[in-house]
């Protein structure tokens, strides 16, 4: 009875009758059933029926916030307690607190959904987090706005983004600095494409106003990427830096004795490691060592001096100088490098310009680790068990010929 101009198809058939008419006219007219998919590599419209029904496109963002870096020190002790939240329009995560330090790690995925073509943005905000008596509170530390709608499906997003200041997260303008490292990824599906392989692309951002790639920073490698991440320990021999922190001489005066009760940190990739502080001096001596490892990319480490003040309730320092040492040119094996090194005023570490004096001694040894020991013991220890072997039998001997003394 029913003509064939009005007959319906299936259900399951309106979505892809809506999404793309003309191609499926076209494969009518062909007899090809390929015609009527759109190419792979096109951008989805703006607006795609549900097939639930729906009028929304909806597609699963996912985000991964993975670490920072060179960001403000809020707290006195000089480091901030840095979390971060992901903000797209109602929609809001936030990573946990990463405590005293200006180089968080959180490595922490979300899952937020956004309609291709409406226009959306979403923003990353940093903060410092404050634990109160009563109630906790933050302070700004930076943020960066990505435009979804600049989003591309030919390469792959995994890169440092610098923060700025923005008046929505804080009215009075301040100093930002820092970046921060997002991984990101959607479905090209409307359903969430959960562990099916290939059922999610990678796409990258167009660079923008808001959102400025990092490159040109010593400290972040052009080509870092998830890939490098994830590549196995046991695939290069893991390289090691032992440093030791001997003196520095001429510092400045940073108490009303005349003195300071200098310290030196010492920082390479996320590691940081600190000497004791020597008390009422600016000629300190700490000649202490510390073994880092080596981190992928990573051509230098910084050594940084403070003034130990002791207070009441916490203790507090003042920036006195700092150095960086190029470890490109100490090749693995080649023994230790021993030099002394001018400090000179850095604002990474300090935002406001002091006088710096002074200059620090400092010894680097660059190492492939194969297990065996290091320094003194370079035979494995073979050395050492002779000379623990031969004391044992010459104490062995002693007591034997006392023991027959007094026998006979």
């Amino acid at each position: 009875m029913s003509k064939k101009s009005d007959s319906k198809p299936p259900a399951g058939q309106e979505p892809a009758e809506m999404n793309a008419p003309v191609q499926a006219q076209r494969a009518q007219d062909d007899g090809s059933a390929a015609a009527a998919a759109p190419p792979p590599s096109a951008v989805p419209p703006p607006a795609v029926a549900a097939r639930d029904g729906g009028t929304s496109g909806t597609r699963k963002l996912r985000v991964r916030v993975l670490k920072a870096q060179g960001l403000v020190a809020k707290d006195k002790g000089g480091t901030s307690d840095p979390l971060a939240q992901l903000l797209l329009g109602s929609q809001k995560r936030e990573t946990k607190v990463v405590p005293k330090t200006l180089r968080p790690e959180w490595n922490e995925e979300f899952t937020l959904e956004f309609t291709p073509g409406a226009g959306e943005q979403m923003d990353v905000v940093l903060y410092d987090h404050d634990k109160g008596l009563l109630s906790n509170s933050k302070e700004f530390l930076g943020a960066v706005t990505i435009h979804l709608d600049h989003i591309l499906a030919d390469m792959e997003f995994n890169q440092w983004l610098e923060l700025e200041y923005n008046p929505k997260y804080q009215k009075k303008q301040e100093d930002v600095t820092g970046m921060v490292q997002l991984d990101i990824s959607w479905s090209e599906s409307e359903d969430d494409p959960g562990s099916a392989p290939g059922s999610s692309a990678i796409i990258p951002l167009r660079k923008s106003a808001s959102v400025r790639p990092i490159t040109a920073l010593a400290d972040v490698p052009e080509d870092e990427s998830i890939e490098d991440n994830s590549r196995p320990e046991t695939a290069a021999p893991k390289i090691r830096v032992i440093v030791t922190l001997l003196k520095a001489q001429g510092l400045v005066a940073k108490d009303k004795n005349g003195f300071s009760d200098p310290f030196a940190e010492v920082l390479l990739g996320a590691q940081k490691v600190a000497t004791k502080h020597v008390p009422k001096t600016l000629d300190p001596e700490w000649d202490e060592t510390f073994t880092l490892d080596m981190p992928n990319g990573e051509d230098s480490l910084e050594v940084v001096l403070y003034d130990h003040d002791k207070g009441l309730l916490s203790n507090s320092r003042e920036y006195m100088g700092s150095c960086t040492v190029q470890l490109a040119d100490i090749a693995p094996g080649t023994g230790s490098k021993r030099m002394w090194y001018p400090l000179v005023f850095d604002s990474r570490w300090n935002k406001k310009v002091e006088l710096v004096t002074g200059q620090v001694e400092v010894e680097v040894e660059v190492f492939e680790d194969t297990g065996r020991p290091v320094g003194k013991w370079k035979d494995g220890g073979k050395s050492l068990s002779i000379i623990i072997a031969f004391v044992h039998n010459v104490l062995l001997n002693c007591v034997c010929d006392k023991v027959f003394a007094t026998c006979y």
